[in-house]
């Protein structure tokens, strides 16, 4: 079997670490000059990092992903049939989310844009975005082959927490309602579980890779955009790994005041006006040890939360932390579905639409028993 962590330091020496400068990460300018250069030798350093990659998820486990802190969680209602397919509805809920290019400047009438991106939404070019407990449709590549494809079904970026590992994910989560995000004196505090006043819960849990990993699909992705009209093979490639891999594209340690944003794209081919992304827009909330408040949303804050989960792993696990996935398809026994009664997780399959229990059980304390 390849060895992760052999070919993930191959194509870190060779290529990604061209782009440091001090230790710290100056871009990608060096890095897309050696691809240039030597691109058979390139292709092969990265197809042997993503063999090793899909061979190491495969044998992924859920004791191990709680124990290296790259545990997600979604908490759902206790009403399974209501909760297994949810979608919801694609609420842009500010006019200032509306952005004319990916600069965001905004657009000069976002009454008009926000009737355009209804009437495509009527068409069906858009359907609602799934938030239910299901995730099967996540996990199909063929979902993820273009744009279009992807916002016919709704699947768009999803929020999660990643869990803390040692203490009870429910019982001990539970916050009153003068300490949660709604007190002015902490803004962007929420419990780890979002449901956790309520009897017999249903939970989806799913992890992400190791940090060093999502650092190198986060590079690869740059190196495919700057390089798509000169190495189209690239663009493929890594659109093939985007599809197949979950994705961390924001964290940070408290509820970062997340919603849809969208983006003007002209001219498109498949007649789509916007380009939809769940994010941050042009606020977001600080806690109240960081100065408290809602403040702009600087390139400087954007990159950071970009970058927190695999430059600063630490910051983002806290109780209150919000991370946003491109959530995909991870090889192995998961994502794993629960239903929290009398102090323990009770595992199941999801069979014709239903819950089929299946013998596993996770403790309040999050140990796995298989």
């Amino acid at each position: 079997m390849a060895d992760l962590e052999t070919h993930r330091g191959e194509l870190q020496r060779k290529i990604l670490d061209l782009d440091l400068d001090k230790g710290e990460d100056q871009g990608e300018a060096k890095a897309i000059e050696f691809i240039k250069a030597n691109y058979p030798e390139a292709k092969r350093l990265i197809g042997d990092w993503w063999t090793a990659y899909k061979d190491w998820e495969e044998l992924d486990t859920f004791n191990t992903a709680v124990a290296e802190r790259r545990m997600t969680m979604r908490s759902f209602g206790p009403e399974f049939s209501s909760q297994v397919n949810k979608t919801i509805p694609m609420n842009i809920a500010d006019d200032k989310r509306f952005y004319s290019n990916p600069a965001r400047e905004k657009v000069a009438d976002p009454t008009a844009a926000r009737g355009i991106l209804a009437q495509a939404h009527t068409a069906g070019l858009y359907a609602k975005p799934s938030r239910g407990i299901d995730t099967k449709a996540f996990a199909d590549p063929a979902n993820f082959k273009n744009r279009a494809e992807k916002y016919k079904l709704g699947l768009h970026d999803i929020s999660v927490k990643l869990l803390i590992p040692g203490g009870r994910w429910y019982d001990e989560a539970k916050i009153a309602k003068p300490q949660n995000v709604g007190n002015p004196a902490n803004l962007g505090f929420k419990a780890q579980s979002h449901h956790s006043a309520t009897a017999s819960p249903h939970f989806c849990f799913l992890p992400v890779s190791k940090p060093e990993d999502q650092y190198v699909i986060y590079k690869l992705v740059l190196y495919a955009k700057a390089l798509r009209t000169t190495i189209s093979d690239l663009d493929t490639v890594v659109r093939g790994y985007r599809s197949e891999m979950t994705r961390v594209k924001l964290a940070n340690h408290y509820d970062m005041g997340t919603g849809y944003i969208a983006f003007a794209t002209p001219n498109r081919p498949d007649n789509l006006p916007y380009k939809v992304s769940f994010g941050i827009g042009n606020t977001t909330k600080k806690r109240q040890e960081e100065g408290g408040g809602v403040v702009p949303a600087t390139s400087e804050i954007l990159k950071a939360r970009k970058q927190a989960y695999f430059k600063h792993n630490a910051n983002v696990l806290r109780i209150g932390n919000e991370i946003v996935i491109a959530m995909r398809k991870h090889k192995g026994s998961f994502p794993v579905y629960a239903v929290y009664e009398g102090n323990v997780f009770k595992c199941y399959d999801i069979v014709g639409g239903q819950p089929k229990p299946n013998g596993k059980t996770i403790s309040a304390l999050g140990v796995a028993s298989w």
